[in-house]
């Protein structure tokens, strides 16, 4: 059975905080196939301990040990990393295990990416690495990958295998790229409320808007619908196919729906 280690709200998050000088840090691991060893927690694989300067996709990760890297138990499985909002990222940043143990043997060798928007149906990334290095040194700087930028809120990583230990490691992960979409903060949203969500034909907005303009964009970020509404005024979204979409007045970022 999957085990879920670290639960977020998504996109509901202020997207502008997770980036600094293109960096995209995750902000949970939605699910897992793999069980911690040593103590090790996952969480510390994307929140930058032991990296020496946070956030960085350059920056040198200082010797593993079960406070700052992850070890695992099986030598294979996947990682599913929720960004937290929908980025087009373009490359990352991936440190392996290093010399501080438990072994270089259990760091990361050959895997897999892929990609995706709602977090359940997943695309391989082209021209994403495939190897990582076995990392002798104590300090050891990240392995740097580019690739043609893809539109996603998820990211898996399946470990095909290790540098030849039973047991899979690997220190921190980080991805590059930009903001595909905005989404605005519980706090900007506080007098303004969305229902029902999720709903099937008809969603109405409650709160100090006026007359507004409207922009429903699909998760890959098309135009769907537009129009003006004021309050209490139905959207019609029956023609619509089920799944996330993103509401977008005039002066306000994008709120989430979803169409069953």
């Amino acid at each position: 059975m999957k085990q879920i280690y670290f639960l977020s709200a998504i996109l509901l998050f202020n997207i502008t905080m997770l980036k600094a000088q293109g960096v995209i840090n995750a902000v949970a691991i939605t699910d897992t196939t793999f069980t911690p060893n040593f103590n090790t927690d996952i969480r510390t694989v994307f929140d930058g301990t032991g990296l020496e300067s946070f956030p960085s996709l350059t920056a040198n990760h200082i010797s593993t040990n079960p406070t700052n890297s992850f070890v695992a138990n099986e030598a294979t499985g996947t990682i599913d990393f929720d960004l937290g909002g929908i980025f087009a990222v373009e490359g990352l940043s991936f440190w392996n295990q290093n010399a501080g143990g438990p072994t270089t043997s259990v760091g990361i060798n050959n895997v897999l990416f892929f990609s995706s928007l709602d977090g359940v149906v997943y695309t391989p990334i082209a021209g994403a690495p495939t190897v990582f290095a076995q990392v002798f040194t104590e300090v050891s700087p990240p392995e740097i990958a580019t690739f043609t930028a893809v539109e996603t809120a998820f990211i898996r990583l399946e470990v095909i295998s290790t540098h030849g230990d039973p047991q899979m490691g690997f220190a921190e992960i980080a991805f590059s790229g930009e903001a595909a979409l905005s989404i605005d903060t519980p706090s900007n949203l506080k007098s303004i409320s969305l229902y029902p969500n999720p709903s099937n034909d008809f969603i109405s907005i409650k709160g100090s808007i006026g007359t507004n303009q409207y922009i429903v964009y699909d998760i890959l970020g098309k135009e769907v619908l537009n129009g003006a509404i004021s309050e209490n005024i139905k959207i019609n979204i029956q023609d619509l196919k089920a799944g996330i979409y993103l509401l977008k007045f005039a002066d306000l970022n994008a709120i989430k729906f979803i169409k069953e």
